[in-house]
Parts: structure tokens; C-alpha cells; sequence
């Protein structure tokens, strides 16, 4: 994907030269908002910077009309994907506005690895492109979000070896919601006022149907051991394999097609989550719904209800 202004290997200048080939010209702003391929390269530090890190090879376009994420530096891996994978690569983009750096070719030869250039490159269906080539940085923080998503894309297609250690794996929201007819069931977290902090995490379970006959409307605090427990359903019960990072559930009315769902987050931010209606709904999310409600019902029951005195 290298155009005639980017990096030939064969222009590398002596130890500690630096080499620069950037375009000027380069626009400091695409209009497209529609990504169509995208790769980069980068050197992450894993944790401590003392413990060093890993390089990186992505690669995210269409393979044989499949559009396919890959890795082909520390994991040697790869996976079709869905199209909300470039719309979310789309948004890393904006957030950390890399345009800024469109048209930059400029490196040092001969820096330690962790400082070896890292390069950016997007296409978009306008034509537009979007493309870097630095000396690197390995606590970027551009690189870092690519890092975190990329990974947790891998996991939910089948390598979940690709995640960090298991001891920072750890669930603080689990949201499930479904209908059967015209009734209703919502399962999850709820933030309420607490009596010595502001608001405390408790647990809401609401089922409503439309003509009244089953209600139910409870709050109660989370028990001990709670999300430990729904670690143990989502691994029983595959849910990462079932996720599309759909964040919202669909809005539920009485008559519309029938709707299963769930949502999950991770303490340092990561969200797992898919929300089917009507026809996509697979087979093997009532067996799925079995068991999570099978878990759920009993929680609510045994637990204990939620007060103001209570935190």
C-alpha cells in the first residue's frame, strides 16, 4: 500500500540519520467517514516499560469479499469481521485525530526497537487516504485504543488467548434482556443513591407485559461473588463468541418482533455485548437464555433488597 513518497528500505541512512520523504501537500482533513481498509505497525510495551513489549502487524480490509482483520507480528492470527469493526476504527481515528500526521515520513535509523517507526494507513471509499510513517513511540496512546480493540475483536471470533493476563479480567456490568409475546424482561445494573457515598451499584430485575398480568420491579444489592459468577456463565455460555459491540438494547414494544440480548463490561473499560431481533436471533441463544436466567432468577430471590439506608 506504499505510495512513491513513502519509505524504500533502500534509502536507509547510517546509525542515527534521519531520512524524511513526507508529502507537504498531504490534506490535514478527510471528509470521508466511510473506512474501507485500513493497516498499521507499532511496538507496544506490554505493562512495565522495564519488561519490554511486543511489535504489532494489523491488518483490516477485504479477503476473497470478507472483510478480515489479521495480525501477522506477535500472533500470526486472523478472522472475518464485521463491518462495525471499521466504523469503530473510523472513530479511534477522530478521536486521537491522526490526520494531523497525514503525508509524515520521517524516521531515524538505527533507534532501539520500542522506537522503530511505526506506520498508519487508512483508505476510504472517497478515494481519500490517511498515511504515517514516525519514529515510534511504544506508550502512544493512538496505538494503545487500536491495541485494546483489536484484541478484544480477536477474543469474540475465537482467540481469546490474544487478552491480557486474567487477574485485570474482571466484570463490573452484565446486562441481559429478552421478550417472550408481549412481556417483557430486563435484567442488570442500576446505579441508586447510597447513604455515605453518592450512588452505589445495585442489581434491577423489571418484567412488564401489556396487559398487566405479570409485573415485577426489584432492586437489590449486588451479592458477594456476584461477577466472579458471571465470569463463570460467560465462559459456560461462550457469550464473547456472540458479540457484535452493539452497546444499546433495542427499544422494546409490545408486538415487535421478539429481541435477547446482553451487555457486559470489564473493570478497565472493555464492552462486550449483542443484541438480536426477530430472524437474526440464532437457536443457540435459548439455550443461552435458559441458563443466564437460570442464574439470574435465584440472585434476585435470595438477594438482598435495596434501601437508602442501605450501601
Amino acid at each position: 500500500m506504499m505510495s512513491g513518497c513513502e519509505k524504500n528500505p533502500s534509502e536507509d541512512p547510517v546509525s542515527g540519520g534521519v531520512i524524511d520523504h513526507s508529502d507537504p501537500s498531504a490534506p490535514k482533513e478527510i471528509k470521508s467517514k466511510e473506512l474501507v481498509s485500513m493497516e498499521t505497525g507499532f511496538y507496544r510495551y506490554e505493562t512495565d516499560p522495564a519488561e519490554g513489549g511486543y511489535r504489532y502487524s494489523f491488518s483490516l480490509k477485504p479477503i476473497d469479499g470478507k472483510l478480515t482483520l489479521t495480525e501477522d507480528k506477535r500472533y500470526q492470527i486472523g478472522c472475518e469481521v464485521e463491518e462495525a469493526v471499521l466504523d469503530k476504527v473510523e472513530e479511534i481515528i477522530e478521536q486521537y485525530d491522526l490526520v494531523q500526521w497525514n503525508g509524515k515520513n520521517r524516521y531515524t535509523s538505527g533507534l532501539p526497537e520500542e522506537y522503530s517507526p511505526y506506520y498508519f494507513s487508512a483508505e476510504y471509499a472517497s478515494g481519500e487516504r490517511l498515511y504515517f510513517y514516525l519514529d515510534g513511540d511504544p506508550e502512544a496512546e493512538w496505538s494503545g485504543a487500536l491495541l485494546k480493540f483489536f484484541r478484544e475483536v480477536f477474543a469474540v471470533n475465537g482467540h481469546p488467548q490474544v487478552l491480557p493476563p486474567e487477574e485485570s479480567y474482571v466484570f463490573t456490568r452484565f446486562d441481559f434482556a429478552y421478550n417472550e409475546g408481549e412481556t417483557f424482561y430486563s435484567y442488570g445494573n442500576i446505579l441508586m443513591p447510597g447513604r455515605d457515598t453518592d450512588y452505589i451499584t445495585c442489581l434491577h430485575k423489571y418484567v412488564w407485559s401489556l396487559d398487566e398480568s405479570e409485573e415485577e420491579d426489584l432492586t437489590i444489592i449486588v451479592p458477594d461473588g456476584y461477577f466472579a459468577k458471571v465470569k463463570e456463565l460467560v465462559e459456560e455460555c461462550n457469550l464473547y463468541e456472540l458479540t457484535n459491540w452493539s452497546i444499546m438494547p433495542p427499544t422494546f414494544h409490545p408486538g415487535d418482533a421478539d429481541y435477547y440480548g446482553f451487555t457486559l463490561e470489564t473493570a478497565d473499560g472493555r464492552q462486550f455485548s449483542r443484541w438480536y431481533t426477530g430472524d437474526e436471533i440464532p437457536p443457540e441463544m435459548n439455550a443461552v437464555k435458559e441458563k443466564v436466567v437460570a442464574f439470574l432468577d435465584p440472585v434476585f430471590e435470595e438477594g438482598e433488597e435495596y434501601s437508602a439506608d442501605l450501601e
